[in-house]
C-alpha cells in the first residue's frame, strides 16, 4: 500500500488545481452539489467499511473502551468547537463590512450636503427677479413663478443624489475566518488520511479518493472568496491549504504508526476520525450542498448513493485481488 504522504498528495493537487481554475471559472450550482453528494458518500461509506471494524474489533477492556469514548468525544467536540468559532468570526466580519458601509455613506451625505449649501448660497446671491426689472408688475409676475426656496433646494439633493458617482472607499477585506478554517480542515483530513493508512487496510486509499473530491470543493469555494484579492495574496493562501494537508498526513502517519502497539490509544485515535468524518458528512457536505437551494434535481440527490456503492465496489474488487 502506498504511504500516508503519496495519499495525501492526492488530495492537495486535486485542490490546488481546482482552486487555480476556480479564480477565473464559475462551477454551476448543480455540479457543486452533486461533487458534495459524491464525496459524502464516499466518506460515510469509509467511516462504515474502513474505520468501524477495527474499533469493533479491539479488545472489549475498560481501558479501551474509555479511550473510544473519549476520542469520539473529542473528536465531536472539536469540530463543533471549530464550527463555533468560524461562525463568530463570520459575524465579525460581517460587522466590520457594515461598519465599512456606513463611514461610504456618511461620506456620500458629507459630499452631497457640501454641493447642496453651495449651490444653495449661489442661488441666494444671484440677483432676483424683481430688482432686475423696472416695473412691479413683471418683478411680481416673475417673483409668483418663482419656486419656493425649500422646493429648490430639494431639487438640488433630489439631482445632486441621482448624479453623484463616488468612488468605492471600501477595500476587500481578506477572509480570515474562512483562511482559517479551510487550513485547519486541510490539515485535519490529512490528518485523518494518515490515522486511516496506518490501520493496516486499504482505509487510507478509501479515504484519500473521498477527501480528493471533499478538497476539490472546498479549494473552489476557498478560491471564489479570493477573487478580488492581489494576485501574491490570493497565490499564498491557495498553497498553504495542500501544503498543511500534507503535514497532517505526515503527522497522523507517525501518530498512528507510534500507537499501533497500544490498542486502547489506537482505538481511541481511530474513534476521533469517525467523528471527525461524520461531522464533514452531516455538517459539512450535506448541510452545505442543501444550502444552496431547493432545485436539486434527482441526479444530484443520487450522487451519495453512487458514492457509497462506489466505495463499496472498490473495497470488494480490493479484497478480492489480495
Amino acid at each position: 500500500m502506498p504511504s500516508a504522504l503519496t495519499l495525501c498528495t492526492m488530495p492537495a493537487l486535486c485542490m490546488m488545481a481546482f482552486s487555480l481554475v476556480a479564480i477565473n471559472v464559475v462551477v454551476p450550482v448543480p455540479i457543486v452539489a452533486a461533487l458534495q453528494h459524491l464525496a459524502a458518500g464516499i466518506v460515510l461509506s469509509a467511516v462504515a467499511i474502513e474505520l468501524l471494524p477495527p474499533i469493533l474489533d479491539a479488545p472489549d477492556d475498560a481501558l479501551t473502551t474509555f479511550c473510544m469514548t473519549v476520542g469520539f468525544v473529542l473528536g465531536v467536540a472539536f469540530f463543533l468547537l471549530l464550527g463555533v468559532f468560524c461562525h463568530a468570526d463570520e459575524h465579525d466580519d460581517d460587522d466590520s463590512s457594515d461598519d465599512h458601509g456606513h463611514s461610504h455613506d456618511a461620506v456620500a451625505d458629507s459630499v452631497l450636503t457640501t454641493r447642496y449649501r453651495s449651490e444653495s448660497e449661489s442661488l441666494s446671491s444671484a440677483p432676483s427677479a424683481a430688482t432686475a426689472t423696472k416695473s412691479p408688475v413683471p418683478a411680481l409676475l416673475g417673483l409668483r413663478r418663482q419656486p419656493s426656496k425649500m422646493g429648490m433646494m430639494r431639487e438640488i439633493v433630489e439631482n445632486n443624489a441621482t448624479k453623484a458617482e463616488l468612488p468605492s472607499l471600501r477595500l476587500p477585506s481578506f477572509p480570515f475566518a474562512l483562511a482559517v478554517a479551510v487550513c485547519t480542515d486541510a490539515m485535519v483530513d490529512g490528518l485523518l488520511i494518515g490515522i486511516a493508512s496506518s490501520s493496516g487496510k486499504s482505509s487510507g486509499l478509501i479515504i484519500a479518493l473521498a477527501l480528493t473530491v471533499e478538497m476539490a470543493f472546498l479549494g473552489l469555494t476557498f478560491a471564489v472568496s479570493l477573487r478580488k484579492q492581489p494576485w501574491s495574496r490570493s497565490t499564498l493562501a491557495i498553497l498553504l491549504p495542500p501544503l498543511l494537508l500534507l503535514l497532517g498526513g505526515a503527522v497522523g502517519d507517525a501518530l498512528g504508526a507510534a500507537l499501533t502497539d497500544s490498542p486502547p490509544l489506537h482505538t481511541g485515535l481511530l474513534a476521533f476520525g469517525v467523528a471527525a468524518l461524520l461531522y464533514l458528512v452531516t455538517e459539512e457536505l450535506l448541510l452545505e450542498a442543501h444550502a444552496q437551494g431547493d432545485d436539486h434535481v434527482w441526479w444530484v440527490d443520487a450522487c451519495f448513493f453512487a458514492g457509497f456503492g462506489f466505495s463499496l465496489f472498490i473495497e470488494k474488487s480490493m479484497r478480492h485481488l489480495r
